[in-house]
């Protein structure tokens, strides 16, 4: 009897082994499997090695139980990315290793945020567009024109009459031209048209365009643009020559306030009172909630400003000279990451 009682204890024994070693050897499969498929996760929203093994270190020390789910929420992407950047802000890292590690914190999120289904999508034809759409009108061998939409009808566009040189004088009804605009935090969209009716009222002045079905979609958007009211200080940059070499200055005498009305990691729009020719490089100093002043350089775009009706010009400007720490704090207000880290 004691024989067995020994040779039973040993045969429960050796089982009980057994289930602890297949288990944890299960539980080890499990988590292997996951970081598996969070590196496959990483690929897919277009992560590179390096952004991947970041990514992996933000989430392992944020405590998240299931690393997946970073890839589904993204307000708990936001909250760990928001309090690592915490994090390395009051460590011992330098400052320049600093902002290249936020920079491509912001990398991530901002390639989080454009694998989103709603910048996927794109619209697939003009029936989908808004009123107010600002457009750019080509006509061949005549030159470029402006016009926005007031209304769309069962087979027609109404668009404000063209903006643009001598425009009064072309007959613009059976005009074959080429429409491009923009559509905000998505992409830029072309199709081809004709005019099929003009009106020349005293009330209103408008053109008819055919609607089209095939749109052409390209130069998406590569950074988020947010709503902003930051007062800006604009200074425009002279050029002139010294020693037969060009040399650029900012201008002591010119200054400009302005309100930042909205703004991008690569550009911004502004409000000002007075209009500034397009092509014209300026400097910009503006600072988000009373904190550190930011200095950048920027390019006015295109060469058309629309004045509003308050008698303030809208301006877009493209980002042209801009340092790392600057372009990582406009990313940091954009993403709602400039206060305090999220709960």
């Amino acid at each position: 009897m004691a024989f067995i009682g020994i040779v039973l204890g040993l045969l429960l024994f050796a089982s009980l082994i057994y289930f602890v070693v297949y288990n944890s050897r299960k539980v080890g499969k499990s988590k292997n499997i996951t970081w598996y498929s969070f590196y496959k996760l990483c690929k897919i929203r277009s992560l590179n090695y390096k952004e991947s093994i970041l990514l992996e270190k933000v989430i392992t020390i944020g405590s998240i139980v299931n690393p997946l789910t970073a890839f589904s929420n993204i307000k708990l992407l936001d909250s760990i990315l928001h309090g690592y950047i915490d994090l390395i802000r009051n460590s011992a890292v330098n400052e320049a290793q600093r902002e290249i590690i936020i920079s491509k914190l912001m990398s991530i999120r901002r390639k989080f945020e454009f694998s989103l289904p709603k910048y996927k999508k794109g619209i697939k034809n003009t029936y989908s567009l808004r009123n107010d759409q600002r457009m750019r009108l080509a006509l061949p061998e005549v030159g470029y024109f402006f016009s926005n939409v007031i209304d769309r009808q069962a087979s027609y566009i109404i668009c404000s009459f063209p903006e643009g040189h001598n425009s009064d004088r072309i007959n613009w009804k059976g005009k074959t031209l080429n429409a491009y605009f923009w559509r905000e935090n998505d992409a830029g969209y072309s199709f081809n048209s004709e005019v099929v009716g003009e009106l020349k009222g005293k009330d209103l002045r408008a053109i008819f365009i055919e609607h089209s079905e095939k749109l052409s979609r390209n130069q998406k958007r590569r950074f988020l643009r947010v709503s902003c009211g930051v007062p800006v200080f604009i200074r425009p940059i002279e050029i002139s020559i010294e020693n037969s070499q060009k040399v650029a200055k900012v201008s002591s005498t010119i200054k400009f306030n302005g309100v930042i009305t909205n703004i991008s990691g690569n550009g911004m729009a502004i409000e000002v009172s007075s209009d500034i020719k397009g092509g014209t490089f300026v400097r910009l100093e503006f600072s988000f909630e009373g904190k550190e002043k930011l200095r950048l350089i920027a390019k006015v775009k295109g060469t058309k400003t629309q004045k509003k009706e308050n008698g303030y010009y809208r301006i877009n400007l493209q980002f042209a000279k801009i340092d790392i720490k600057t372009r990582n704090n406009i990313l940091l207000y954009v993403y709602k990451f400039h206060s305090k880290p999220i709960n």
